[in-house]
């Protein structure tokens, strides 16, 4: 509600050493799990990540306000930009890498953290889902349609999409497809939707 007051939450650094807790900053919010739900540690654990806003261990702001939103990259502190297009930022904001244009509606890390699939499209163009090669620098389309949720494999080699049904009878499936340049798209389960994805280990 616009004309109501909004929740006002104060973010805390506790040590559990028994230091004195230090208090980050008072943001304010319209819900507090929304706070929760933007909190999250740098891979270093060097780091707090919340509500776009990057504090050091200290309680230090070391970020400007970014355009848009962030997330960590798995194996570093360095931030992956959603907004306006989709980049690889700093933590002072500064572009590393241009991924794409524009914006992904949905994005997934592999597990060795080297790859970023994403998916993109809908009212101004053709739906695709691409991926992003962290050490090439390079993208590539492997589907022309989207799917969501979007999960890997566990060896990496695969991602499966899940593909919601619609009021025209076509029903929710999951699907395969081989993330290597020409991999043809798998119907692994019909009439059937993807919760998640957990690798098993075969003996």
């Amino acid at each position: 509600d616009p004309a109501a007051a909004p929740y006002v939450a104060a973010l805390w650094l506790v040590p559990t050493n028994g230091e004195p807790a230090r208090q980050l900053s008072v943001l304010e919010v319209f819900g507090m799990e929304y706070v929760t739900d933007q909190l999250s540690w740098s891979p270093d654990s060097q780091y707090l990540l919340a509500l776009n806003k990057v504090f050091d261990l200290e309680g230090n702001l070391v970020s400007p306000d970014y355009p848009g939103g962030v997330y960590w990259l798995p194996d570093d502190p360095r931030l992956l930009l959603n907004s306006g297009g989709m980049s690889i930022i700093t933590l002072a904001g500064e572009e590393v890498a241009r991924i794409d244009d524009d914006f992904a509606l949905e994005w997934v890390f592999s597990h060795d953290g080297r790859q970023l699939a994403y998916t993109q499209g809908g009212m101004d163009g053709p739906w695709r889902i691409a991926v992003y090669d962290l050490e090439t620098g390079e993208s590539r389309t492997i589907l022309e349609h989207s799917g969501s949720p979007l999960r890997w494999s566990g060896d990496d080699r695969f991602l499966l999409l899940g593909t919601a049904g619609d009021e025209h009878g076509e029903r929710p499936q999951i699907a395969m497809v081989s993330v290597e340049a020409g991999g043809e798209e798998q119907l692994l389960l019909d009439y059937a939707e993807l919760v998640e994805v957990v690798p098993y280990p075969v003996r």
